[in-house]
């Protein structure tokens, strides 16, 4: 701190401080409108979302950033794990309602309307998303995405949203002694800090402990590292609500049920939202 500012009264900067409370506005909404209201839009802030091998995680955050670049907002998705043809094919086949799958989009898969029905559904993502949201796709370290988060910003001059998948797999190239845990602590560290510097806003998938495979209960249920947990500024978990075998089905239907439970949230309230 600088010892000339640092003990100054609140009448100092009262002014200032009321303008930036008056100018205040979210950077954009999430079409989800029950998980919107609870996190008042899309604003800079750090959104953890959680859940079991095969939830749907990567399906959501997906749905989140496409819906981002639709409404012309600068979108991000560092996918560390799946080829970018592979998100590609899970927005198109959400367009489409669910008709395309998200495999066997080949020519040799679709009879005459299948492959019509991906040109039109194609061209929809060609004019409504794709000039708006870029997919890095592959490893890419802690320094290579905050990296790219600053030219982006810089490039479009606004704010951006960025979607991680997932916190877990993010490679710390500089850590020293290979340490887990310090690797996770430096991850949640550098990611709530871009949130700051950047004013972007963050949308991180995690793991969950094993445990806790059956259904996240608590934010202890993060996997790796308690440091997620208090850098982040909303944490949600996807829940399936019923028994082993109820979800057992679920996993085998087009359309799932599912609960998004939001169990931290500092500038608002907690609550679940259904979704499909």
């Amino acid at each position: 701190m600088d010892d000339s500012t640092d003990l100054m009264p609140m009448s100092c900067y009262l002014d200032e401080d009321l303008e930036a409370l008056r100018r205040d506005r979210p950077m954009g909404h999430l079409h989800l409108a029950g998980l919107d209201a609870l996190v008042d839009g899309i604003r800079p802030r750090l959104t953890i979302i959680a859940a079991a091998p095969g939830a749907g995680k990567t399906s959501l955050l997906s749905q989140i950033l496409d819906d981002a670049a639709s409404d012309g907002i600068p979108t991000v998705f560092f996918e560390l794990e799946l080829s970018r043809s592979t998100i590609l094919a899970k927005s198109l086949a959400r367009l489409d309602g669910g008709r395309l799958g998200v495999n066997g989009l080949g020519d040799d898969a679709l009879d005459e309307a299948g492959r019509a029905e991906l040109i039109a559904t194609s061209d929809d993502y060609r004019r409504s998303i794709a000039p708006s949201i870029r997919i890095v796709d592959g490893p890419s370290d802690l320094a290579a995405i905050e990296s790219a988060v600053g030219r982006l910003t810089d490039m479009t001059g606004r704010p951006v949203v960025v979607g991680i998948d997932y916190l877990q797999v993010i490679p710390v190239p500089d850590i020293g002694v290979v340490d887990d845990l310090l690797s996770l602590r430096r991850v949640a560290q550098t990611i709530a800090g871009m949130v700051r510097h950047h004013g972007c806003s963050v949308f991180a998938l995690s793991s969950v402990s094993r445990q806790n495979y059956r259904g996240a209960t608590d934010l202890n249920a993060i996997g790796g590292c308690s440091s997620f947990e208090y850098a982040s500024d909303a944490v949600a978990f996807i829940n399936v609500d019923s028994s082993r075998d109820e979800q057992q089905r679920n996993y085998e239907r087009r359309d799932r049920p599912v609960k998004l439970s939001l169990l931290k949230n500092r500038y608002g309230p907690t609550g679940n939202v259904r979704l499909t």
